[in-house]
């Protein structure tokens, strides 16, 4: 059910392997939604204006290159020993369903900072699937469910999530919201 990725894979390590998330759950009528929100900052090491590839520096001091698509017209305004501000959210909202399913959809979003101002990027993408319940294992809290395509996924359930409710076979309609936004902070 491949969920489709909108960031660099190494941002998007960077991301996970570097920062505290916020997790937060919530029920809601015959479904349960999660999010997790990751904050992290990197420093700019160096800069590649001719490739556009800026290296960056995590907090536990990871290095890294990620390359700067040429939307963002402020890149000239980058400089060494600034700091760019990562937040990444992560949504999967999944709701029992009794009636027909859905054809999938998907939709993305992507803006940019106006030429002249502060370097900063925004993109955000949600899909949206019918699919079917193929095993609950209650002891890990996981259900795996398999797509229209066929393909299957495990989906860890939070703690707040009733199980019992869940059978083999039921219809669920799964959300899948990921967005992440980068701003440049200027050194002093």
């Amino acid at each position: 059910m491949g969920m489709p990725s909108i960031v660099s894979t190494v941002v998007l390590a960077f991301v996970m392997a570097s920062a505290f998330p916020a997790n937060v759950s919530a029920q809601q009528k015959n479904g349960s939604v999660v999010v997790a929100v990751t904050q992290a900052t990197a420093t700019v090491e160096d800069i590649d204006k001719d490739n556009r590839i800026l290296t960056l520096k995590g907090p536990e001091g990871r290095v890294f290159d990620v390359k700067v698509g040429d939307r963002v017209e402020n890149f000239d305004q980058i400089s060494k020993g600034d700091e760019v501000s990562v937040e990444y959210l992560q949504s999967v909202a999944l709701r029992l369903s009794n009636e027909p399913a859905p054809a999938s959809e998907f939709a993305q979003f992507s803006e940019v900072a106006p030429a002249g101002e502060r370097p900063a990027a925004v993109k955000a993408a949600t899909l949206q699937l019918a699919a079917t319940i193929e095993n609950i294992d209650t002891e890990k809290r996981e259900v795996t469910v398999r797509g229209p395509k066929g393909k299957t996924m495990v989906l860890t359930a939070d703690s707040d999530v009733n199980l019992d409710r869940l059978n083999e076979g039921d219809q669920i309609l799964v959300t899948y919201t990921e967005a992440v936004a980068l701003s440049l902070k200027k050194s002093s």
